[in-house]
């Protein structure tokens, strides 16, 4: 990690404190888990991919559409309605049964 920081800092030039803004490294990952389903590792990659389309995409928008502030409350309303319409991500959780295990782990799955 000490590698990759100074690599870091040689390439932006310059580290303040804001370039380490909490809102990249704990709430939009957190969305990210939260819109994907945390309990299922494809769940979290399509909510990275959604997460991060709507950030990236809305800042293309011309005048107060582009804002941050705009972004987050968008990436607000996606979690709003994936928690009101699929309460466990949209991928869900992948339920196995007791059936199910001996035969995932004899085929090596498990």
């Amino acid at each position: 990690m000490g590698v990759g920081g100074a690599l870091f800092a040689h390439h932006v030039r310059f580290l303040a404190p804001i370039t380490f803004d909490p809102l990249l490294a704990t709430f939009v990952i957190w969305a990210m888990l939260m819109v994907g389903g945390s309990a299922n590792n494809w769940g979290a990659v399509l909510g990275a991919f959604l997460v991060w389309g709507i950030w990236s995409g809305t800042q293309f928008l011309p005048g107060p559409l582009g804002e941050p502030s705009f972004r987050l409350f968008m990436i607000g309303v996606l979690i709003v309605g994936v928690i009101a319409l699929r309460p466990g991500g949209v991928l869900g959780e992948e339920r196995r049964t007791a059936r199910e295990a001996p035969q995932a782990q004899a085929a090596g799955e498990g």
